[in-house]
């Protein structure tokens, strides 16, 4: 039986401030807080884009942004918007050839 706290809920994902715990609790937290949610997501999106060092984690960024666009439609232009910085900050140095590629994919 569910306690209903999602208010406790929204304080404890924000404290862990990572990705998948983010994305484990959206399905609770999406119909009272949105807006939280929203910023959440980008500023989880940025920072797990800017740690992300190899391709494989750059392709768990790209599932993630899209499970996001996929679950929470109004969240796309924002989505999209967080590629879009990450594409133009690893454009030029430090360049990382295969985020980028990898965000083309998504951005198309």
């Amino acid at each position: 039986m569910l306690e209903k706290f999602w208010d406790r809920l929204l304080i404890l994902v924000q404290l862990a401030n990572n990705l998948n715990t983010t994305l484990d609790y959206d399905m609770y937290l999406v119909k009272g807080y949105l807006f939280s949610l929203l910023v959440m997501h980008i500023l989880v999106l940025e920072e797990h884009g800017i740690s992300a060092n190899i391709r494989d984690e750059y392709a768990d960024l790209i599932s993630k942004m899209k499970k996001i666009i996929k679950d929470i439609p109004k969240e796309k232009k924002d989505v999209l918007a967080v590629a879009e910085r990450l594409r133009e900050r690893f454009s030029a140095k430090p360049r990382r050839p295969a985020l980028i590629e990898e965000l083309n994919r998504m951005l198309k």
